[in-house]
């Protein structure tokens, strides 16, 4: 067994016009499908890759066929293989940046991309002591603090499986350094900027992480042949 989390990550950079993305629906279910169709196009495309990415992952490290992917969800709603138990996975994406985080317990992550942001959300969502703990700079660090926070709340919400039927207030991001406890069992805080101003917080059981860069067109390529 592996003594570290894995994460993936895509950039979306080709252009994808309703045929392809008309041939990786068909690889989703036909819920999936009513879902994805419903969104804007630009907005599908991301999480129609984000599926494609898991089934690519699936298909080619853990030597699967497509066909016997079955996914179900769990009382709150997190995605989940019902065919591997030991296989747990979660996706975040941003613009057209895509993390898929897998392990082989739950797992959370988030992405985000460091823009201008209206600091009137941290006092809504945020403890006092992380709305101070970002008062307390100014200028791009005040920024890379709030998403520092954001991101950390975020991939642990997703780790417990629960989103934001938690509430964000109900914990606070400062009280962990860096470890806190799900189900009896610790867990890591690692964060990562892809890019200067791409960041993405990873909430795992394991300090190790493991980061592989996927192509889009290899994806695609591939996942249409599989």
């Amino acid at each position: 067994m592996v003594n570290y989390s894995t994460i993936y990550v895509l950039k979306h950079t080709m252009q994808m016009n309703q045929e392809l993305f008309d041939k990786l629906l068909k690889l989703v279910p036909n819920e999936r499908r009513y879902f994805l169709i419903k969104q804007n196009f630009k907005k599908a495309q991301i999480h129609l890759l984000g599926d494609a990415l898991v089934r690519y992952i699936l298909c080619t490290k853990y030597n699967l066929n497509n066909s016997e992917l079955i996914f179900n969800h769990s009382k709150y709603g997190k995605p989940l293989l019902k065919t591997m138990e030991d296989f747990h996975f979660n996706i975040s994406h941003s613009k057209n940046w895509i993390v898929l985080a897998v392990d082989n317990f739950p797992i959370g992550i988030d992405i985000e991309i460091l823009r201008d942001v209206n600091f009137k959300i941290a006092k809504r969502f945020y403890t006092n002591q992380e709305y101070n703990y970002i008062l307390r700079t100014s200028g791009h660090d005040k920024t890379k603090r709030f998403y520092e926070v954001w991101t950390m709340k975020e991939s642990y919400m997703k780790a417990i499986g629960k989103g934001f039927l938690l509430s964000p207030t109900s914990f606070d991001t400062l009280d962990f350094n860096g470890t806190t406890k799900i189900d009896g069992r610790e867990y890591y805080f690692s964060k990562f900027f892809l890019r200067k101003l791409v960041l993405c917080t990873l909430c795992s059981t394991k300090k190790k992480v493991k980061i592989e860069y996927i192509n889009d067109k290899i994806l695609i390529l591939n996942i249409l042949n599989i």
